[in-house]
């Protein structure tokens, strides 16, 4: 239990649930997180969440969401952030293990963020 943190469900989203997470000592983790329901690679995931006007999350949104315990909700496995790793790849959060380099070409789950 940490004081002053919520979770709150946003109605309306077409697609995936939307979770806003809010957490006093963390204000920059006040953001929108929206879950897609299929994977993708990075391409594709980046280019979603773009005609949604959302983006993906970087490394450090994702530290705060975990830090938040907000990850804890997550389906396990893998998810694109949008901090690059070099000029094919980027850096991804699986749940169990921590930030790993991903190729842009792997599949791997996506949360849209705004």
């Amino acid at each position: 239990y940490q004081p002053g943190l919520y979770i709150a469900l946003e109605k309306g989203q077409k697609d995936g649930l939307s979770v806003r997470c809010h957490n006093p000592a963390h204000h920059a983790s006040e953001i929108a997180w929206t879950a897609v329901d299929h994977e993708m690679n990075y391409s594709e995931a980046n280019a979603y969440c773009r005609a949604r006007t959302m983006r993906l999350a970087t490394t450090k949104e994702f530290a705060a969401a975990h830090a938040n315990g907000f990850m804890d909700t997550w389906k396990p496995g893998s998810y694109w952030s949008s901090t690059p790793n070099s000029s094919a790849s980027h850096f991804a959060v699986n749940t169990t293990i921590g930030v790993h380099g991903a190729k842009e070409s792997q599949v791997l789950k996506v949360y849209c963020v705004q």
